[in-house]
């Protein structure tokens, strides 16, 4: 009986050094619009989502990057008629790379880019603060780099294990603005067998199975948050 009282406070002494020597706090909320559009023989198809960043900065020798920011939001839908709809995720998912997340100064991508873009700069100090002043530029920014989200479509909308990249053929591009819109909510009504997925690889196996589409991307993929209700 007495060793269980010294593994609990061992145990508890080891979360408590893990937490002092690496924690963030005092977030900064920052709501931005997203849109991907998609061009299709001259065609163009547009769709947007409104996305929360909370951003804060990281202390102690345990952090790692000097900023830590979290999405609130989902994928950005273009619906894209008869060929169906399309889905920008929240983050770079692809076969050969796995799940991108930009770690960067921020740990998000679209984070990373804004404070670069207004910075002209990939100097992390003062993350924060550019950021911010996003917010007063009245113009959207083109998103371009090595994180940029992944866009995908489903060959079946019912079935998610027919997930698929993009014709090659059709041009992509990504926009970012600030905004002061209520985030997104739609994405379930969209895809309503999501919630099925939440936590979970869309080819519904096993973790240490990748390679494919299905079995990198979850349903965290295209919603932060599990429906509600």
């Amino acid at each position: 009986m007495g060793a269980q009282p010294k593994a609990f406070y061992s145990v508890t002494a080891l979360a408590l050094v893990v937490f002092l020597t690496s924690f963030s706090f005092g977030a900064k909320r920052f709501t931005y619009k997203m849109t991907t559009e998609i061009v299709i023989d001259g065609v163009k198809f547009s769709g947007s989502a409104v996305r929360q960043i909370f951003i804060s900065e990281n202390y102690g020798p345990m952090a790692g990057a000097p900023y830590r920011a979290r999405t609130h939001g989902e994928a950005v839908v273009v619906d894209m008629g008869r060929l169906g709809k399309a889905f920008t995720l929240l983050n770079r998912v692809e076969p050969d790379e796995g799940v991108t997340y930009g770690n960067g100064c921020t740990g998000d991508a679209v984070a990373n880019y804004i404070v670069a873009r207004m910075k002209n700069s990939t100097d992390c100090s003062d993350s924060i603060e550019y950021i911010n002043r996003f917010k007063n530029v009245k113009r959207t920014l083109e998103f371009f780099g090595p994180t940029v989200p992944t866009t995908i479509r489903f060959n079946d909308i019912s079935n998610p294990k027919t997930v698929n990249y993009l014709n090659k053929d059709y041009k992509l591009r990504y926009f970012l603005s600030a905004s002061d819109e209520i985030p997104t909510r739609r994405i379930f009504s969209d895809i309503p067998w999501l919630s099925h997925f939440f936590g979970k690889r869309l080819d519904d196996g096993p973790l240490e199975k990748v390679g494919t589409l299905p079995s990198l991307i979850e349903g965290s993929e295209f919603s932060s948050e599990p429906p509600s209700g």
